[in-house]
């Protein structure tokens, strides 16, 4: 098996043992340079960018640190997808094994595609790297990847809510800018006691509802100028807690807990038990906003049916915490904004992180006090199972100065990319 550079994984492993060959010699046959590209007179004395010791090296793992210093879980997120695309397999196996009559071949057919999504999700990703001189760091930034946008992918339900924490906090920000005399509560609902996989989708409907309901109370134009509403099931034991993270934009006396306009908590509790309809006091919050971070969780959390099982396993999932989320959420919208912050959202370019054409790649761009310097491209490489392995470089190019847009790849970055990534042995650290 070949790189997109013409390496094979024997001269990765042996890659290392070699790096303190002559930089003429690296640049020629590691880096795909000519021998005009790679002339330097002298390596103890060149300065060049590709002689640089702190260059990676190719098939050194990923390592991708933001502003604090603190890595992002690339391989994590892509282990958990692995485990959750081999519980979709089961649940094909389980689905298969019914009676033809039972079995609903159309439904199959779309597991079977999320699970092929699944397995190739972030299978490469492309970077550009910048030099910031002011403090001798680089960073990284993504501009180009496969992802397979499917809800219960944890590789891109991670990407979704770094997306939706940008956009909300930039929402937030403009609409308090246009009405200052603001502020932020975070309301907590839930829907009362737990249910069992069958009843998640009807207590979905029941709590979507209720919401509504609660919105065509009296008191909510006058309470509450906009909102943001986000749904997370937490899932433990075989049962499933759905419930809402509100964000309400209200005004300032409104979240004066002195004013007579502050609703307390049992005011909350009282509306919220009325528009469910239940007998008992369901869980209820109001509080004043930390961290709009909160509210940007997608979903679920993988802890919750992802179970690390060692390096020789990986990420075991839950295929019956699986199936019933996947069948229990369908075509059901899991945020909402209000009228006032999607017209807002639209005015500021965000699209919706839910629908089909989302860009999960994140593409900001760098300070001004950061230079791009090369394009890398990692690739997936498996390691002693389909479940396990880790990023590895595979090729990488100089960002040329003058370039029109530096986050478009060189042509032969590219070369071969549908091409299986090659086996390789990896210690992952986790156990």
């Amino acid at each position: 098996m070949r790189f997109d550079n013409g390496l094979d994984e024997s001269t990765f492993g042996s890659f290392d043992s070699q790096s303190g060959r002559g930089c003429h010699e690296v640049a020629r046959d590691f880096l795909c340079l000519s021998d005009e590209q790679a002339s330097c007179q002298d390596d103890d004395l060149c300065e060049c960018s590709w002689c640089d010791p702190d260059r990676p090296k190719l098939g050194q793992e990923l390592r991708d640190p933001d502003t604090r210093n603190i890595l992002r879980p690339w391989q994590q997120r892509r282990l958990q997808t692995l485990g959750v695309a081999e519980a979709y397999g089961d649940i094909i196996k389980e689905l298969e094994q019914l009676p033809a009559a039972e079995r609903h071949s159309a439904v199959v057919d779309e597991l079977r595609r999320v699970k092929a999504r699944m397995l190739d999700c972030g299978s490469f990703l492309h970077f550009v790297t910048g030099y910031r001189p002011a403090s001798d760091q680089e960073l990284k930034r993504l501009t180009h990847a496969n992802f397979c946008k499917s809800r219960l992918c944890p590789m891109c339900n991670w990407r979704r809510a770094r997306k939706l924490a940008v956009q909300l906090e930039a929402v937030v920000a403009e609409y308090q800018r246009r009405n200052p005399q603001t502020a932020l509560l975070l309301l907590t609902l839930t829907g009362g006691r737990t249910v069992d996989a069958e009843g998640l989708g009807e207590r979905v409907d029941r709590l979507q509802e209720a919401f509504k309901s609660l919105r065509n109370r009296k008191f909510w134009p006058r309470k509450v100028l906009a909102w943001y509403r986000a749904m997370e099931v937490t899932v433990s034991e075989g049962r499933y807690h759905p419930h809402f993270h509100v964000l309400l934009i209200v005004p300032r006396e409104v979240a004066d807990k002195r004013s007579k306009e502050y609703l307390h908590k049992t005011e909350w509790q009282d509306f919220w038990k009325d528009c469910l309809g239940l007998e008992y006091d369901p869980i209820v919050w109001i509080e004043h906003v930390r961290k709009i971070k909160e509210l940007t969780k997608y979903v679920t959390k993988p802890s919750d049916y992802l179970k690390w099982r060692g390096c020789d396993v990986g990420f075991e999932a839950d295929a019956a915490a699986i199936k019933a989320l996947h069948f229990g959420l369908r075509r059901r919208r899991m945020s909402v904004w209000s009228g006032e912050m999607s017209k807002l959202r639209g005015e500021l370019g965000f699209k919706d992180i839910e629908g089909d054409d989302v860009d999960l790649v994140e593409n900001e761009g760098f300070s001004e006090d950061i230079v791009p310097i090369r394009h890398e491209k990692y690739t997936w490489c498996r390691g002693k199972s389909r479940k396990l392995g880790s990023y590895r470089l595979a090729h990488m190019s100089p960002v040329n100065e003058g370039d029109e847009d530096s986050d478009a790849p060189p042509d032969d970055l590219w070369r071969d990319s549908d091409q299986d990534a090659p086996e390789w042995c990896v210690t992952c650290g986790w156990g």
